[in-house]
C-alpha cells in the first residue's frame, strides 16, 4: 500500500480486499466509516469501482458457498430462513408466493449509516452490490432481483429469491 494522500495503483489484490473489508466491517460505526471512505477516495476513488465490485463478487461468492454448504442453505426459503427471519435491527415483510419469495425491506440500518454521512453511492458499491453474489455462492439455480434500495433513496429494497 502507498502513502496515505497518495493514489494506489499497485496495490495486491488481498491489500484491496483489506481494504474493502474494514468499511464494509464498519458500518455501524459513522465516523470510522465516513475516516474510512475518505481515505478510500483519496487513495482509489471511482477509478477502483470496477476492481471493487470484481473483489466483491469473487470473494461473497466463495464466502457465501462455503456457508451454504456449512448449513446446508440451498433454496430461497433457506436464504430467507437464514438471512432475513432472524434480523431484528430492519424492517421488513416477507410474501411466500409460488413464483418465489419476495421481501419488502423498508429500514436498513446499513442504509442508515451511509445516507448519515452522505454516501450513499458508496453503500451501493461496498455493501448493497454483494446480494446477486450471495445468491450466486449459494446455489446457481437461484435467482435474485432487486430493482429498488432504500441506499438509492428508493421506498425500500425489494429483493426477490426464485428457483430455475
Amino acid at each position: 500500500m502507498t502513502g496515505v494522500g497518495s493514489r494506489n495503483d499497485d496495490i495486491t489484490k488481498e491489500g484491496l480486499w483489506e481494504r474493502i473489508c474494514a468499511i464494509r466491517a464498519n458500518w455501524g460505526d459513522q465516523a470510522k466509516l465516513r475516516e474510512l471512505l475518505d481515505e478510500w477516495d483519496r487513495d482509489f476513488g471511482s477509478e477502483y469501482d470496477d476492481k471493487t465490485l470484481e473483489a466483491l463478487a469473487e470473494n461473497v461468492r466463495k464466502n457465501a458457498a462455503a456457508w451454504a454448504k456449512q448449513e446446508g442453505i440451498s433454496t430461497p426459503e433457506d436464504i430467507v430462513r437464514s438471512m432475513w427471519e432472524g434480523w431484528t435491527e430492519g424492517e421488513f415483510t416477507i410474501d411466500r408466493t409460488d413464483a418465489g419469495i419476495q421481501i419488502r425491506c423498508t429500514k436498513c440500518p446499513i442504509a442508515d449509516s451511509y445516507l448519515a454521512i452522505d454516501k450513499a453511492e458508496a453503500g451501493l458499491l461496498f455493501q448493497c452490490s454483494e446480494d446477486p453474489y450471495i445468491v450466486e455462492g449459494t446455489n446457481p439455480n437461484m435467482n435474485f432481483r432487486r430493482t429498488k434500495t432504500l441506499m438509492a433513496g428508493d421506498d425500500c429494497c425489494d429483493h426477490f429469491y426464485s428457483m430455475d
